[in-house]
């Protein structure tokens, strides 16, 4: 596998990243995949979906505390677009960009274009919130197999893949926010982790 670097332009906003994974952009959603952990420890699997068993419209009153499973439509000026969240799962030991270990949730992240094109920048797009506290995501190449990429995705595209986030000390459930510009727009409640 190649590093792909991407460059991202959305508005006066600029990220840039670079990919250690394949990217998926399919026509049919990809079949989940095992996460990949540190060698010694596995995952708990809380829940994995292949595609979204649901889609609500964006919105304060339909799109706040969905469950793991439920795509949420948006539309803007650049198009119309889903994002859900398909699976959870709880890694004690991720290795993260230094080789240390850390404790994180690695989240299974799906887009379709509809209409026009929508930028995914993970970093800035998703947090955890919990226990009054907000992580966001962070490079933990090692649990998020195959990572979710930065991308620019037209309509008929799926861009699908996983993102870590290290957990804060004794958080064992919470929120996905997504929200473009910072603002949250949506949020799926993370079961509570058993064990």
């Amino acid at each position: 596998m190649g590093a792909i670097a991407t460059l991202v332009v959305c508005g006066g906003f600029v990220a840039s990243g670079l990919s250690l994974g394949r990217v998926f952009i399919e026509d049919e959603p990809a079949p989940a995949a095992p996460i990949i952990a540190h060698p010694s420890t596995s995952p708990s699997p809380v829940v994995s979906y292949n595609a979204p068993t649901t889609i609500v419209e964006g919105g304060p009153k339909t799109s706040f505390d969905v469950p793991v499973g439920t795509g949420v439509r948006f539309s803007d000026q650049d198009g119309t677009w889903t994002v859900a969240l398909l699976g959870v799962a709880w890694v004690d030991e991720c290795e993260d960009v230094l080789g240390s270990t850390v404790p994180v949730v690695v989240l299974d992240i799906r887009y379709e274009v509809l209409e026009g094109a929508v930028s995914i920048i993970p970093f800035n797009d998703f947090a955890l919130v919990a226990n009054g506290t907000t992580a966001r995501v962070g490079l933990l190449p090692t649990c998020a197999q195959p990572p979710l990429d930065f991308a620019i995705i037209s309509a008929g595209a799926v861009h699908r893949g996983r993102i870590a986030i290290e957990l804060p000390s004794g958080v064992r459930s919470g929120e996905l926010t997504y929200g473009q510009l910072g603002l949250p727009t949506a949020s799926w409640t993370i079961p509570e982790r058993v064990g």
